[in-house]
């Protein structure tokens, strides 16, 4: 009896390995213009987020990432124009237009996938790779070379990388495994003040973000979650005040300081 006790046990399936999670986000402020009369002045706040799943080597075992490029309007009187579009570049989908646009960055003619498209060519290209490898196919101009170019990948990738950089030094051990799935998503809104002669308008959008690792019954084993915000500010002219090449931190990476 005791023999077969021990034969059994040693018939039992081999736990599966725990991986590691990570999530970065990268995000900036980018140009903004003046309103001038009828023309309404611009702004937006981009945030991408990458989350990742990481074997005891550094490999990618999964990952996931999303980008929200929020768009922020207002008057030559100071006044906001209400945004009304918070969705995703993948909750875009065709809809986002990278495709339409017919050219390759360096102003080639050529087919274009759209920018869920070549995400899915990042993500694909990315898994079972570390993060060295997979930055040794972004070229000294930021855009995707080698194996992530030949996929579809031929955007820049600076936010990609940037991003996983940050998931990968921040991933803490957890009960994840590769049966697991993972998912990243991302909500944004914004709180809006119109200018007035002695004060700035402003339009400050916050994005949260969220990486769920789920099983095969949709429970969340393990998550992240994290939440960055980005403000464009103009005067009562509609004048843009704007600091583009500022560095925008995470609440997290904050941490006391927000």
């Amino acid at each position: 009896l005791a023999l077969s006790v021990i034969a059994l046990v040693g018939c039992g399936s081999k736990p599966a390995e725990t991986l590691k999670l990570g999530m970065g986000v990268v995000a900036n402020l980018g140009e903004a213009k003046n309103a001038d009369g009828d023309t309404n002045g611009s702004g937006n706040f981009e945030a991408t987020a990458v989350a990742v799943l990481l074997d005891a080597e550094n490999k990618i075992v999964a990952i996931d990432l999303d980008s929200a490029d929020i768009k922020s309007a207002w008057t030559s009187e100071g006044k906001v124009v209400a945004t009304e579009d918070f969705a995703t570049k993948y909750e875009k989908g065709a809809d986002y237009g990278m495709a339409a646009y017919g050219k390759k960055h360096d102003g080639s003619e050529g087919a274009v996938k759209e920018w869920n498209e070549q995400a899915d060519a990042f993500i694909a290209t990315a898994t079972g790779k570390t993060l060295d490898e997979v930055k040794a196919m972004m070229g000294e101009d930021t855009y995707a070379t080698g194996d992530l170019a030949t996929a579809g990948c031929t955007i820049s990738v600076a936010g990609f990388v940037g991003a996983l950089e940050k998931a990968v030094a921040n991933a803490v051990e957890s009960n994840a495994t590769a049966e697991n799935k993972l998912n990243i998503a991302m909500v944004s809104s914004a709180a809006n003040k119109d200018a007035v002669e002695d004060a700035e308008g402003s339009v400050d959008v916050t994005t949260t973000i969220v990486a769920a690792v789920v099983d095969a019954e949709g429970k969340v084993v393990v998550s992240k979650t994290d939440s960055v915000q980005g403000k464009n500010t103009f005067d009562a002219k509609g004048v843009a005040n704007v600091d583009t090449k500022a560095e925008i931190k995470t609440k997290a990476e904050l941490g006391t300081d927000y």
